[in-house]
């Protein structure tokens, strides 16, 4: 499980089958502000497990950038995935997880390539006691 907080939203992302969450969802379903309060807790507590990728940072997302990942982080999180993953990536994103050496949350709109259906999940928010939970339902 990926869990953090920051201020007062609180994120529990729970891995379902496989290391890898698909979070799906419209615009302004809490996708960019889980990876915009993830970078502030990455830098406010320097978590050195978890690296956060954008499509704003990275136009291009290398072969070379993700084994870099691979190599130096736990958790990897990609927003926009559906637009950064290509067929190389994707596979090097299967024989990490399979390998059981990373943890992969890949955010997006559009269809996109999954380890398994069952690791494709909605971001779900709750108003609990003054805070905001955000978990991930799986189908």
């Amino acid at each position: 499980m990926l869990e953090f907080s920051y201020k007062k939203r609180i994120y529990e992302l729970q891995f379902n089958v496989f290391p890898v969450i698909q979070i799906v969802g419209k615009s302004a379903s809490g996708k960019s502000l889980l990876c915009s309060d993830l970078r502030k807790h990455i830098f406010s507590t320097r978590r050195n497990d978890v690296n956060v990728v954008n499509v704003l940072d990275n136009t291009e997302l290398t072969t070379n950038k993700v084994r870099e990942l691979i190599h130096d982080y736990i958790y990897i999180v990609i927003d926009n995935a559906d637009l950064l993953i290509t067929d190389q990536i994707q596979e090097l994103i299967s024989d990490s997880s399979d390998e059981g050496k990373n943890f992969w949350v890949l955010m997006r709109r559009n269809d996109f390539w999954c380890v398994d259906p069952k690791c494709i999940g909605e971001l779900r928010e709750q108003r609990k006691d003054g805070f905001t939970l955000f978990d991930v339902v799986y189908d």
